[in-house]
């Protein structure tokens, strides 16, 4: 059997799953310097040998389980390029994607913070990067968004507005009763706001 095929069977095994599960429970709790390596092997029920035979070192099993909450942004923004005739359009649908991904997985944004408190780049994947920027330059050919901004300054400015209602969601909607009407009149707040700020 190719050596390829091997090495993706072994990283699909039910006992990798559960390290991983374990750890992305363990990072987003406490972070990478407050997470160890016994802790998250008595989470996944196993012998901490097990963890340095699959994943090799803590930093890799961290490394790991970034890896693995990205492949979520990806998929989604992959999306992203199909539908971008129009920038009302790709904001509308980038907002409500968003709001959907985090309030399903909250862990994602707690990585991100983790990841800021480390120093390393967090938020979006080279491959979401790439996705985002095809799909505003696409936008600034077709005469939709102002050719002269820096697509990588959009990409900033689009995902700060949105990551923004769940960093201060408790001072942006502090009634928790009227939480979902808040969100939805925040949503719109940024989709007309963006739409003015960046169209031609």
């Amino acid at each position: 059997m190719p050596k390829l095929n091997q090495e993706k069977q072994y990283r699909v095994s039910p006992t990798y799953v559960k390290i991983l599960e374990a750890a992305r429970k363990e990072f987003v709790l406490k972070g990478f310097d407050g997470s160890s390596i016994s802790d998250i092997a008595q989470g996944a029920r196993i012998n901490q040998s097990l963890i340095y035979h699959h994943f090799g070192s803590k930093y890799a099993l961290w490394q790991s389980v970034q890896e693995h909450i990205l492949e979520k942004y990806q998929k989604l923004d992959k999306k992203l390029l199909v539908h971008c005739e129009s920038l009302e359009v790709f904001l509308q649908n980038l907002v409500q994607q968003r709001f959907t991904f985090y309030e399903k997985y909250p862990d994602v944004l707690r990585i991100m913070n983790w990841q800021t408190l480390k120093g390393q780049q967090s938020g979006l994947s080279a491959e979401s990067l790439d996705a985002w920027h095809s799909a505003i330059t696409k936008l600034q050919e077709n005469g939709e968004i102002r050719p002269y901004l820096d697509p990588k300054y959009v990409v900033g400015f689009i995902s700060s507005t949105i990551t923004g209602a769940f960093t201060y969601g408790s001072h942006l909607f502090p009634q928790p009763k009227k939480s979902k009407v808040q969100r939805l009149e925040y949503m719109e707040t940024i989709i007309e706001c963006l739409q003015r700020g960046l169209q031609v």
